[in-house]
């Protein structure tokens, strides 16, 4: 069960995390003329670039704390492992830097 969980949750993060994706909201044509049209489009921009970053932090929530258990254990065996352990947990890090800078881009448009 866990294994079936876990794939569907990888799918969904691989298919929403996707910047064409938080790209096509904030580009989402509108049937509308007007003011409406245009506090939709800012709203669309809105919900777009917190996509992005919403779903980068969920992605690097869940790869560091995968990393940040079998760390600790490593860290148990071995005393040596935490400076390895600290750079492995710093890497997921870089997703959310990026979602957050595709969210600064969708919200300069």
């Amino acid at each position: 069960m866990e294994d079936t969980l876990r794939t569907i949750v990888d799918f969904l993060l691989g298919f929403f995390y996707n910047p064409v994706f938080a790209q096509g909201l904030a580009e989402m044509p509108l049937p509308v003329e007007g003011t409406a049209a245009k506090a939709t489009a800012e709203a669309g921009k809105y919900i777009a670039a917190g996509i992005a970053v919403g779903l980068a932090g969920v992605g690097t929530g869940l790869a560091q704390g995968r990393i940040g258990s079998a760390g600790v254990g490593a860290v148990t065996e071995k005393a040596g492992m935490l400076p390895i352990v600290l750079v492995l947990l710093v890497i997921p890090e870089t997703i959310i830097i990026l979602g957050f800078v595709i969210a600064i881009f969708i919200l300069m448009r």
